[in-house]
């Protein structure tokens, strides 16, 4: 269990380890010649540092191993170091540089940590940002910050109990050493002047790189490159509110080719530009993350954006950059070390993204990373969002650097619409068709029947709350009618790629086959091949004064999994116009009681009330993992209603 966020515990841990550990065994000592200090920190930790060219002194990141409530989080300490050479004191620091007022949420303590003078809070106070915890410590004409932070999928999250036992360690270790002065920084171009026009991009390595990559927070990717879907990550994880195989990437996760991640890494500005976003204090991306603007030859500004950088971050906010120039160095991930580069038309999120700050990131400056239904070149209007990195780059005049001996190797797949184009997976530049397995369908058989009743907990967040007279005025929409059917062509009897289901897959056959149908000629077969990603929906008007829904379908399961352990799944959910969910999901797996027989399903859906008038969707969808294939066959999908009394 997570340790709830509060400072009390805190306070007490830190107290009663006031006075500085020595170094042990499992002990590892780093210090500062330039900042004056030293601390001691796990020595299973990773600790990488460099010099930040905005601060003028080394950025610490402390990398903590998995925790006991890690699952494929990334969590650690960073220290930062800033001038003081005036000696302000600690409390009008924190005011002038933080903003800390002192009736500003969270709570701040006084502390005297190392023999100085120290201040110690939590979030969410400003002193904090987006950390755990904090501690400014008074140094020899410093001011020395440490933060804990943790990061997931989802945005930040509250580290578990033995971060917070190392995080105290460090701060109450800290003791000044001897300070040598820093090195004299080089000057910086003019921050008013107006970069050249980029004509000319490039790949933002010297090095061999590729977007393939196996593994990513312990399960399998099959993709990193854009405008393609993280098919192996697991659907419980959310970004927009929906499972996270789904969304696009909107940017390109470039590796080493060479497997040589532990190798410092230049990463290099892709054009000519100005820095137009860089905060030294921002680093639970992981990593920093740096903006450069682009002016292009027809006046547009074009943003490059780059992500997981290390600490030693060589340009500062508005500075000029040209093409080629160091930006930084890649953050060690270990084997997931990479660089998440976008190409796009703005600058700052908020604008687009609306309400969804907590994928990724609590700040919208990093960007989401992924879209959802709309392909990142159409998010959130043509030429308003997102650019293909490679492609832009190949088509001006964009090439590898001299010392390159390998090009960018890419994996392409892309999201097949019922009605369009199919879509053709690559391999080494090879098209791969995936063919399924066909049997003849059985008769159908007597279905047991298994129910099950949810409550939605949906709440909606589009309300409008104006001063107006309380009316009776009937709603305009369609009234609810006891039994009344929502669904259209419940057995897919109209054939392949009919209205109104819309299907979406990685492979590139129809769901709707004669493969198998309870009745008829047709059914929806999900499923059947390795790392399939499928999913069939149809939108429906939700009538005024609907307390709740009945989804039945029929289902056949047929499964090469011999481990009772789930490895294929189906899940069954109601979403609304935008894709979040807003019922809790049926799921259905490889370990499903009654295979290899049609089973009927009921599924009693209630609190829909709130959701009168509003079109909503029905998602049936499939993930499959690597090997040992199941087959999921269904038929008659239908919705009734259940009125209000």
């Amino acid at each position: 269990m997570k340790r709830p966020l509060g400072l009390i515990p805190l306070l007490v841990a830190l107290a009663a380890n006031a006075a500085a550990s020595p170094p042990s065994e499992g002990v590892a000592t780093y210090t500062d010649a330039q900042a004056g200090y030293a601390i001691d920190y796990p020595a299973q930790a990773i600790l990488a540092s460099g010099l930040d060219a905005a601060l003028g002194f080394n950025t610490v990141f402390i990398s903590f191993p998995p925790g006991p409530n890690a699952d494929g989080e990334f969590a650690g300490v960073i220290i930062t170091v800033f001038d003081n050479p005036d000696r302000t004191t600690i409390d009008v620091f924190a005011r002038e540089r933080f903003g800390l007022r002192r009736d500003a949420p969270g709570t701040v303590r006084s502390e005297w940590i190392g023999g100085t003078p120290a201040l110690l809070a939590h979030r969410p106070s400003p002193l904090a940002g987006e950390h755990a915890a904090v501690a400014l410590i008074e140094g020899d004409g410093v001011i020395i910050r440490i933060g804990l932070f943790g990061g997931g999928i989802d945005g930040p999250i509250e580290p578990p109990a033995q971060h917070y036992d190392w995080f105290n360690q460090i701060v109450h270790s800290i003791r000044r050493a001897p300070r040598k002065e820093p090195p004299a920084q080089a000057a910086i171009v003019d921050p008013n002047a107006e970069p050249p026009a980029a004509t000319t991009f490039q790949v933002p390595f010297n090095v061999p790189v590729t977007t393939l990559y196996g593994e990513q927070y312990g399960v399998a990717i099959s993709n990193t490159a854009y405008g393609v879907r993280n098919l192996g990550l697991e659907h419980r994880r959310t970004c927009f509110g929906v499972d996270w195989p789904r969304l696009l990437h909107s940017g390109v996760d470039w590796f080493r080719s060479d497997g040589q991640y532990q190798t410092p890494t230049d990463v290099l500005a892709v054009a000519d530009g100005e820095i137009a976003w860089y905060d030294p204090n921002y680093n639970t991306y992981p990593g920093k993350v740096v903006i450069v603007r682009h002016r292009l030859a027809d006046g547009r500004g074009l943003y490059s954006m780059y992500a997981h950088l290390g600490p030693d971050v060589s340009v500062v906010q508005d500075q000029l950059v040209f093409r080629g120039q160091r930006i930084g160095s890649l953050l060690d991930q270990g084997s997931n070390t990479h660089l998440h580069f976008e190409l796009r038309y703005f600058l700052d999120g908020r604008s687009i993204y609306g309400a969804y700050t907590a994928c990724n990131s609590t700040t919208l400056y990093a960007g989401r990373g992924y879209t959802y239904r709309v392909h990142p070149d159409n998010f959130p209007a043509p030429g308003a969002g997102y650019l293909d990195p490679i492609a832009f780059i190949q088509a001006n005049d964009g090439a590898p650097a001299p010392s390159s001996t390998e090009s960018v190797s890419v994996i392409t797949s892309t999201l097949r619409i019922a009605g369009t184009q199919p879509a053709m997976a690559y391999k080494d530049g090879t098209p791969m068709l995936v063919e399924r397995l066909v049997s003849p369908p059985p008769a159908p058989i007597p279905a047991p029947s298994h129910v099950v009743t949810v409550t939605s907990t949906f709440t909606p967040t589009d309300w409008v709350y104006l001063p107006l007279l309380a009316r009776n005025f009937p709603p305009d929409g369609p009234v609810c009618v006891e039994g009344q059917q929502l669904l259209a062509n419940t057995g897919f009897e109209d054939g392949p790629a009919s209205a109104p289901w819309v299907q979406s897959s990685n492979g590139t056959a129809d769901l709707i086959q004669e493969d198998r149908p309870f009745a008829g000629t047709y059914g929806l077969w999900l499923g059947g091949r390795n790392l399939a990603d499928e999913e069939a929906l149809q939108s429906f008007v939700l009538p005024y004064s609907t307390q709740g829904i009945t989804l039945t379908f029929q289902r056949y399961v047929t499964t090469a999994e011999t481990q009772p352990a789930s490895f294929d799944t189906l899940e069954v959910v109601v979403e609304n116009a935008a894709g979040v969910e807003v019922t809790p999901r049926f799921a259905l797996d490889n370990t499903a009681e009654a295979k290899d027989q049609w089973v009927g399903e009921t599924v009693i859906l209630s609190g829909m009330g709130a959701l009168g008038g509003k079109r909503l969707q029905v998602s049936v969808k499939m993930a499959t993992d690597a090997s040992l294939a199941t087959s999921v066959f269904l038929d008659e999908i239908a919705i009734v209603t259940g009125c209000l009394r």
